[in-house]
Formats: C-alpha cells, structure tokens, sequence
C-alpha cells in the first residue's frame, strides 16, 4: 500500500527511499538490518555514536519508517505539531529537559522507534517525558 502511494523510489544499501512525485512524503523500505553498523551514518541529525555491538538501531527487514521530523499528527481537527518544527527544534524550545539532557534525548527519543501500534508509541514519549500520560495521539 505505501510502496503504491510513494511512487518515487531510491536504491540504497540498507534501506530504498519512497516518497511522492515532488518529494514532500518520504518513508524508508529496510532491506537490510543494521546489526553490522556500531553507530549510525555520520550525516544523521541526531546521530549518538556508542560503539553498539549489535547495531544502532533495531530496524526491522521489510518494515517501513518515517522519519519523525516530517510527521505531523491529526488529533480533534488540530495539526500537531502547532509549529513547524523538527524535532531537535522542538526539544530545543521546551522546558522538559534540562540542557544536558536535551543534548542526549535528541538521539534517543525515537531510538528503535517501531511500534506496531500507537499505544506502543504513546508509551514510549510517556517515558521519554515528551508528552502526559492523559495526552491522546
């Protein structure tokens, strides 16, 4: 279904790259593990190299992912995130974390970030503090 919609497809080595036409919606197709890569590529944005002995991320063969900077949510009519802003922004911008812990959340919030529901997701930023356990999706 998703493979239909994101006709646009780019080969990579771990992963091909969907998205539309005009490249606004993108999502990634993982071919491949990653188990053999201690830390992520050094151009990811929030990369946190730690030398990890069964790879940086828990990413599955054959699932896809969205990178969460450009995901927005609807909830009751509203468009969430209000502002548009990435991630690191955001983080950047409130007062949930003290600075130090901004620096290192930043790469970890969405580490090994594939649910197979939203209440899965909602679990993990109740835990990571990002939003209130009473917030709804």
């Amino acid at each position: 279904m998703i493979e239909g919609n994101l006709p646009h497809k780019e080969t990579r080595i771990y992963f091909n790259l969907l998205s539309t036409v005009d490249r606004k919606v993108r999502a990634y197709s993982q071919k491949r593990d990653v188990k053999d890569r201690p830390n992520p590529p050094q151009e990811a944005r929030y990369r946190d190299p730690r030398n990890r002995k069964d790879g940086y991320a828990n990413y599955k063969v054959g699932k896809v992912y969205f990178n969460f900077d450009e995901v927005c949510l609807m909830s009751k009519g509203d468009i969430l995130p209000k502002e548009c802003k990435s991630l690191s922004e955001l983080l950047d911008d409130s007062d949930i974390l003290s600075d130090a812990e901004k620096t290192r959340q930043k790469s970890l919030i969405f580490y090994n970030c594939a649910h197979e529901s939203e209440v899965g997701l909602k679990d993990q930023l109740i835990e990571k503090q990002v939003m209130a356990r009473d917030n709804k999706l």
